[in-house]
């Protein structure tokens, strides 16, 4: 009789958990750990050897990296912004207006100020901010979506790993002094200031992954273990350390950190784009249609640089990192579900 009615359960139990596991995924636990997770080692691990092996090869690899990771996920956001309803009726600034107010305060500061090497520093912050900032969004979505609130210690040393050990390893690769960065000369602080705030910051970040490790092992011995919330924290330590203190050098850290972001960025976004979330008014493409389209808006952007660098090579450097910065700012807010407001009846 026990046989017959565990054996009667089972299904129903296996069904349960096939459903709980899809939950606790983007995709999948395979493909999330490639095309989300995964490039910190299959990717960026190897663009860090050639860094050692062929440092030559940086400006080739970099092209590449533009064309097929780089400036589509550039343009992800600004086929959301365009193609989606909610972002074309909430950011109808964020995509006429917004572009010329940044683009203003940079051209003062490069052609009045005569500081490029200064803005090139916070291009520099500001680009390795968006990266990790990126992976601790997605960790939250992880978190969400296994139920697992983020008011919770674990979580919340977790968020703070994913958001101080990057710093510590990028402090590192700043006192190693960097004349250039993606070919513009670049400021950095001065090596007095910079060697006391490395220190302070690996000291945090050695005692939160010990916390972490130990907090996380706890949790998997009592089942509440968040699969995407180990993989978020590892892959983007990995792939930190990978890019700015074993390659040692700005633009290859760059490399290394953009190439794990724009791919991870990429995976996200398709994920939302083939299946959009109830109410977001998105517009839903498959795989092929969405990366070709994709493609198509990065090969129009990167047109219209070389036109720029042919005919008006000054400005190039504004309408850079005005594109960049807007991308930042963009992304900052796109993905955010907007605020529902109270109707008094």
């Amino acid at each position: 009789m026990n046989m017959a009615v565990a054996s009667s359960l089972a299904p129903a139990e296996d069904t349960e958990t096939k459903q709980l596991t899809a939950g606790r995924w983007i995709y999948g636990p395979v493909r999330d750990f490639l095309f989300i997770h995964g490039a910190a080692g299959l990717v960026a691990l190897p663009v860090a050897i050639i860094a050692f092996s062929a440092p030559q090869l940086w400006l080739p690899l970099f092209l590449a990296y533009s064309f097929m990771l780089g400036l589509p996920h550039v343009s992800a956001t600004h086929v959301r912004l365009h193609l989606d309803e909610d972002c074309r009726r909430r950011f109808t600034w964020l995509s006429w207006i917004a572009p010329l107010l940044i683009a203003a305060p940079i051209c003062f500061v490069v052609f009045a100020c005569q500081q490029l090497p200064t803005l090139i520093f916070a291009y520099f912050i500001a680009q390795t901010w968006h990266a990790n900032r990126q992976n601790f969004g997605i960790m939250r979505r992880y978190m969400r979506m296994s139920g697992s609130d983020p008011r919770l210690f674990i979580n919340r040393i977790a968020e703070a790993g994913v958001e101080i050990l990057p710093w510590a390893a990028v402090s590192t690769c700043l006192c190693w002094p960097a004349r250039h960065y993606l070919g513009y000369p670049i400021k950095l602080p001065p090596l007095e200031w910079l060697l006391p705030i490395c220190v302070s910051l690996w000291v945090i970040s050695a005692c939160i992954v010990l916390l972490y490790a130990v907090l996380e092992c706890y949790e998997w011995s009592q089942r509440r273990a968040v699969p995407g919330r180990v993989l978020c924290f590892w892959s983007g330590a990995l792939v930190n350390i990978l890019a700015w203190v074993c390659a040692r050098e700005v633009s290859w850290g760059y490399l290394i950190v953009s190439t794990w972001h724009a791919l991870q960025y990429i995976s996200y976004v398709h994920a939302f784009r083939s299946s959009p979330p109830p109410g977001a008014r998105a517009t839903k493409l498959s795989l092929l249609p969405h990366l070709s389209l994709l493609v198509l808006v990065g090969f129009c952007i990167n047109l219209f640089f070389r036109g720029l660098d042919n005919w008006i090579p000054s400005v190039v450097v504004i309408v850079h990192l005005s594109m960049n910065f807007h991308h930042y700012l963009s992304d900052a807010m796109i993905w955010r579900a907007p605020k529902l407001k109270l109707q008094l009846q």
